[in-house]
């Protein structure tokens, strides 16, 4: 493949972006929006689902599709999932205190949460951190996560599922 300009600036940006993305956290750029989940039949908001926004005083609003796949590509991914399950658990405790008929926080986790058991201990934290019950918890998975170390994965999977964490695929 030969040099180019493009290739040189299309560089520099993700340098750029990489950079901005590592300091996001400490700087609290990181903010997190619900999206209602309904009951078809009543039309009852029963849950949320959790979704992370990334405002950078600099780049304005970046795209989760821009930030995401940098952030897991990077290992970032890992804190700020831990930041996102945390605060989300928090915040939904919360709620359910004000609005009783709140029974489900699904919230996206990575397959890099996965490597190394990682996931495991950050909803353990969370929940006992937020007083959030286990089965209000859902994480959502990718197919993906499910086709990779298959065996090391089902025994995360089976080890929330015992703790109480319902799971679904995304």
């Amino acid at each position: 493949q030969y040099f180019t300009r493009q290739m040189n600036l299309e560089a520099v940006d993700r340098l750029m972006l990489e950079n901005q993305l590592r300091y996001a956290l400490e700087r609290q750029e990181f903010h997190l929006v619900y999206q209602p989940l309904v009951e078809v039949v009543t039309g009852a908001v029963i849950g949320v689902e959790v979704l992370l926004r990334w405002l950078n005083p600099s780049l304005g609003l970046v795209a989760p599709d821009v930030f995401v796949p940098l952030a897991e590509e990077t290992g970032l991914i890992v804190p700020i999932g831990d930041w996102v399950l945390f605060q989300a658990c928090h915040t939904f405790v919360a709620w359910q205190a004000a609005l009783p008929g709140l029974r489900h926080l699904a919230v996206n986790v990575s397959a890099r949460q996965f490597r190394g058991g990682q996931v495991l201990a950050s909803v353990e934290r969370a929940l006992t951190a937020s007083g959030l019950a286990p089965e209000s918890l859902e994480l959502e998975i990718t197919e993906r996560l499910l086709l990779g170390h298959a065996a090391d994965t089902r025994e995360l999977l089976n080890r929330l599922d015992a703790r109480g964490v319902r799971l679904s695929i995304d």
